[in-house]
């Protein structure tokens, strides 16, 4: 570990300001991190330091430390955090966030300095004194538990009020920095894994804006345009090989837009697209995305999903398909698959072996789901993306 002497000049009020706007910023871009890090153990007169937040949904921690690295965390994480003195005595405390303590207030002198995780541990690597806090301790529900700490070497002197007074003005901000990054970076693993579903459907998607423009094409869809077999993506908008089926198509798109504006709510609008050889057409389908139901990807926000699929299909191929876009449940989809065979809704509950209420329940959570208000409309957009025709 890097041993340098700590800082002494105190952090001015216009410094401070920028700092706590580059914790502002870092959520966004996380490679400010390292930096924001660094100026907090510079403010408290520190030599190193530390943000630790574990996630055990995100692929990755949020571990940001300075002046030093794994090499010194790694006996850490392998055993010397079971008897780590300074956590169990900040724990016991059971303070609230953000309060900061100097280590002489998590544990006497003695118990610390005849410890096995200083002796064997901390002094071995470098670190002695410490001034910390738990920026959330794990139990409000909103954050793991995320800790900032600020360490000076062996032989330094310990924190002084100064030192604590920086840390509690800066780790109130860096708690609400700390919520948005695992906000954001649940966000962006959202619109990855709705990425990989997409890509994963052998029909082509698209998502447009409200302007019709494409914001995301899945790979089926990227094969088909790429072909230039019927479909194509020209002036930023989709067309197709025959000028007549493009005004089609435009107006089908325009309507899944703006279904209020067209007559419709919330149906399915399907048309026939020639390809430039002599296989069957494609059937595209239009469905608009409205509120709380937008199919994010990071790509800006939907206003309508359109498919592209060959004709023939299945009935099977249209519940899948529904239930990816839509986040049906299984058993939700059971039921959409029992009604689109022509079973009538108390037989269809029948089979499932569950009550009438039951699923009625799940039929209208499927209704609020695809912002659909009848069973005839809703398997009108079964079949519309299985690409079959179905009677009203």
């Amino acid at each position: 570990m890097a041993k340098r002497a700590a800082a002494t000049t105190p952090t001015s009020e216009t410094a401070l300001l920028g700092l706590v706007n580059d914790i502002y910023a870092a959520p966004l871009d996380p490679e400010l991190w390292p930096g924001v890090i660094r100026r907090i153990v510079d403010g408290a007169r520190g030599a190193s330091g530390q943000l630790v937040s574990p996630s055990e949904r995100a692929l990755t921690n949020l571990w940001v430390p300075h002046g030093f690295g794994h090499q010194e965390m790694a006996p850490y994480a392998a055993y010397y955090h079971e008897v780590d003195v300074w956590t169990q005595g900040i724990a016991a405390q059971k303070l609230p966030p953000c309060t900061v303590l100097t280590g002489e207030q998590m544990v006497d002198d003695r118990t610390f300095f005849d410890s096995e995780y200083y002796n064997d541990f901390l002094k071995q690597n470098g670190f002695e004194r410490l001034v910390a806090c738990f920026v959330a301790t794990g139990e409000q529900g909103d954050l793991p538990r995320t800790s900032l700490s600020v360490y000076r070497p062996p032989g330094a002197e310990p924190f002084d009020q100064a030192s604590v007074d920086f840390l509690s003005a800066v780790v109130p901000h860096v708690r609400r920095a700390v919520q948005l990054h695992w906000h954001i970076a649940d966000l962006r693993q959202r619109a990855d894994t709705a990425v990989e579903v997409l890509d994963h459907l052998s029909t082509g998607v698209v998502l447009v804006d409200e302007d019709a423009h494409p914001l995301f094409l899945n790979r089926a869809a990227e094969h088909i345009v790429q072909r230039s077999d019927g479909i194509a993506v020209a002036a930023g908008t989709l067309v197709a090989m025959r000028p007549g089926e493009t005004a089609t198509l435009s107006r089908i798109v325009d309507e899944a837009i703006h279904p209020l504006i067209a007559g419709n709510r919330a149906h399915a609008c399907t048309a026939v697209v020639t390809r430039r050889d002599s296989r069957l057409p494609y059937r595209v389908t239009a469905i608009p995305l409205r509120g709380d139901r937008s199919f994010r990807t990071g790509h800006g926000r939907a206003a309508a999903i359109v498919f592209i699929a060959d004709a023939p299909a299945s009935f099977a191929t249209g519940v899948s398909t529904l239930t990816m876009v839509f986040g049906l449940t299984r058993a939700e989809a059971r039921l959409v698959e029992e009604l689109a065979s022509g079973r009538p809704l108390k037989t269809a509950a029948s089979e499932l072996g569950i009550s009438v209420n039951t699923a009625h329940a799940q039929l209208s959570a499927v209704f609020q789901k695809t912002d659909t208000h009848r069973q005839a409309e809703l398997l009108q957009l079964v079949g519309a993306l299985a690409g079959s025709d179905v009677a009203d």
